[in-house]
């Protein structure tokens, strides 16, 4: 009997789940390259009768997801997403590897572009497949060109299926568990520019942010927060406020990872009112949870951030830093009386600990300053 494309995607799957890395990502896509060059030449095109005894090959159909008879052994969308996934595993777990194994997830991606281009429309790729070529560049992190390379990938989904031409959603080929999250490569998009060292990477987000908003796809929550700490690893804290204040326009309610990711923003930024700005942002949320606006209470997380705030601005100003010496103080009595009480949820927090006295160390001025700080510490 010839073998199928069952056969072949069962082999297939044996090699990219056999934890053998880069070496059974190469191995699976020689066994796709056999099967094109092998359907291309029509060299086991033999009578559908003389398969394994039955007109279908005797093989169920519902063992594989390709629109075509199971005894073809044409590669179907299903062996194209089996070798992308296997290079998008190792694309950040080999040391060296990442770079080739993203270009290559990319290139598999590529044939199947241009394969439906001609005609073969059961293989115009879909939501998992761009998904997956977009991860493969987003999880290399010392990569200065990875996430640009993901945004271009993005940009040909788009293309593809807003191009006037096609008006329905790529989809993740009917799996249930995944489906309506179409915002899945658009995360993964902004969440490479988190891990980049572009200049412009928090333009670059809130720019796909806005193009997702303008799209018939629903940011989830996932979305925003992932926005947001593109905006807080660049200190641009008015940038991730305003992100944060989009998910309640968009009837969503932020989370904990939400308000933290912002406050963080605070600590970061350049603005010498960050620090002040942070705990302003804190006692809001303190005050949105007795009212019941919000379920998500302060956390050791929360406090530290403002206090990191405090010790980023102690260090900043060059002639005194006493007074954000001061506040920190304030928000580190809180946090501590919050956590004797039960009401701050969390065990004393060697971060928290740091930050202050950090804070405490970075006065520059005179000599009774540097004091009164080692006395308040």
């Amino acid at each position: 009997p010839r073998p199928t494309a069952v056969i072949f995607n069962t082999c297939l799957d044996a090699w990219a789940q056999s934890g053998r890395g880069l070496e059974a990502a190469v191995r699976a896509k020689e066994i796709l390259d056999r099967m094109e060059a092998l359907a291309s030449s029509g060299e086991l095109n033999l009578p559908d009768e003389n398969c394994l005894g039955s007109p279908k090959g005797g093989v169920d159909d519902n063992e594989d997801d390709s629109s075509e008879a199971d005894s073809s052994m044409k590669p179907n969308s299903r062996t194209y997403s089996i070798v992308m996934n296997a290079f998008s595993r190792i694309s950040w777990r080999e040391r060296g590897a990442g770079e080739d194994a993203a270009s290559q997830c990319e290139a598999i991606l590529s044939r199947m572009e241009e394969r439906a281009a001609n005609g073969e429309s059961s293989l115009r790729p879909n939501l998992m497949h761009y998904t997956t070529a977009i991860s493969a560049w987003a999880r290399m992190r010392n990569l200065d060109y990875a996430a640009s390379r993901a945004e271009n990938i993005l940009n040909r989904m788009i293309d593809l299926y807003y191009s006037g031409m096609i008006d329905e959603l790529p989809t993740f080929d009917g799996d249930s568990k995944r489906s309506g999250k179409h915002d899945a490569p658009f995360n993964a998009v902004i969440t490479a520019y988190a891990r980049s060292k572009d200049p412009f990477a928090a333009e670059r987000a809130i720019s796909i942010l806005d193009r997702l908003q303008s799209s018939p796809i629903t940011p989830t929550l996932t979305t925003f927060n992932a926005a947001i700490d593109v905006c807080a690893k660049r200190g641009k804290a008015d940038s991730a406020i305003g992100i944060f204040n989009q998910i309640r326009n968009a009837g969503l309610t932020p989370d904990a990872t939400s308000y933290n990711t912002v406050l963080d923003a605070f600590a970061r930024g350049d603005d010498a009112n960050s620090a002040d700005r942070a705990w302003d942002f804190l006692c809001q949320m303190e005050r949105e949870k007795s009212a019941g606006i919000s379920d998500v209470a302060p956390t050791v997380v929360g406090y530290s951030s403002v206090i990191n705030a405090y010790a980023q601005l102690a260090r900043k100003k060059k002639d005194s830093g006493i007074d954000a010496v001061r506040k920190a103080k304030v928000v580190y009595d809180k946090l501590c009386q919050g956590m004797r009480s039960g009401t701050i949820h969390g065990i004393a927090d060697p971060y928290a600990n740091s930050c202050f006295l950090n804070c405490c160390s970075n006065v520059n001025g005179m000599h009774s300053e540097k004091r009164d700080s080692l006395i308040i510490a």
